[in-house]
C-alpha cells in the first residue's frame, strides 16, 4: 500500500512515514510542492493493512522490503526522506544500498551504548504490552501526550483531531509488534557509520525539539556531506506543525 502524488514529475522522492504515521501525514505537504516532484509514500511494515512476508519487523527485514518496494516502483534514482522511525528506516538502507540523498526529519542513527538499548528496547517490550492488554484507543491517548508531541497541542483542533485518526487506523497487535521489533533500542547503532558515509544528508528538526536537536548537531560535525536546519517554533512532527516551511525544505533540497 501507498499513496502517490504527481506520478509525472520529474524529480523522485520516497517519503517513509513515522511510527503511529501513514503517508496521510504529508498530505498538507505535498500540497505545498511543484507539480515536478514525484512523490511516493509507502505504508510501512507494522501499519496500516500491509501485508508482511517476513517473521519479524526488526531492521534487516524492513531493510529488504524498502529495497523490494523501491526496485519494483523503479525508484533506486529517488530522494529518500524519512520522519523519526522511518528516518532510521532510511538510514539502515542507505548503509546497504547506495542512496541519492538523504533528507532525515527528526531521526536519530540509534543508541550508542548498549546498556542504554538494552533498557530502551526492556522499556519498548513493556509498552508494547501494554498495547496488547489495553488497546489501540488508550495507546494513541498515551501517546499524544507524551512531552515528544507536546507542542502540537498549539494547533488547531481540526489538525489535532486529524492526527488522531490517523493513529486510530492501525492496528494494535501489529503496533506492538512494531515497537518490539523495530526499537531503537533492538536495531543497530549506525553512529561509527557516519564518518564514512558521503552522499549527502539533509538534516531537519524543529526548534523545540531539544533532544533531536542536539543529536542532529552531533551527528552534523560527524557527516562528511551534510547540512542541518533548526526550524524556528515547531517540535518533531514539522510536517504536521509547519506544512508550508517544510515543503519550502522540500523544494529546496530537490
Amino acid at each position: 500500500m501507498y499513496k502517490e502524488w504527481n506520478p509525472t514529475g520529474t524529480k523522485k522522492l520516497v517519503v517513509l512515514h513515522g511510527f503511529t504515521g501513514s503517508p496521510r501525514s504529508f498530505e498538507r505537504v505535498v500540497e505545498m510542492l511543484s507539480e515536478d516532484i514525484h512523490v511516493i509514500a509507502p505504508t510501512l511494515p507494522g501499519h496500516g493493512e500491509i501485508t508482511y512476508s517476513y517473521e519479524t519487523l526488526e531492521m534487516h527485514h524492513q531493510i529488504n522490503w524498502l529495497e523490494d518496494f523501491l526496485q519494483q516502483h523503479k525508484l533506486k534514482e529517488a530522494t529518500v526522506l524519512g520522519y523519526s522511525m522511518g528516518g532510521r528506516l532510511a538510514m539502515g538502507y542507505a548503509q546497504k544500498f547506495p542512496v541519492k540523498q538523504l533528507i532525515l526529519v527528526s531521526s536519530s542513527p540509534g543508541i550508542e551504548l548498549q546498556n542504554d538499548r538494552d533498557a530502551r528496547h526492556e522499556a519498548d517490550q513493556n509498552l508494547a504490552e501494554k498495547i496488547r492488554q489495553n488497546g489501540l484507543d488508550w495507546f494513541v491517548s498515551y501517546w499524544e501526550n507524551i512531552p515528544l508531541f507536546e507542542s502540537q497541542k498549539r494547533l488547531p483542533v481540526d489538525v489535532q483531531q486529524m492526527v488522531r485518526s490517523e493513529r486510530l487506523q492501525h492496528d494494535a497487535e501489529q503496533l506492538a509488534t512494531s515497537l518490539e521489533d523495530f526499537s531503537t533500542g533492538n536495531m543497530p547503532s549506525y553512529w561509527n557509520e557516519l564518518e564514512s558515509y558521503h552522499h549527502p544528508v539533509h538534516m531537519v528538526v524543529g526548534e523545540l525539539d531539544t533532544k533531536f536537536v542536539e543529536i542532529a548537531k552531533k551527528m552534523s560535525a560527524r557527516l562528511p556531506n551534510a547540512t542541518l536546519r533548526i526550524v524556528p517554533n515547531v517540535g518533531h512532527a514539522i510536517q504536521v506543525e509547519n506544512p508550508q516551511m517544510f515543503g519550502t525544505i522540500i523544494e529546496d533540497v530537490l
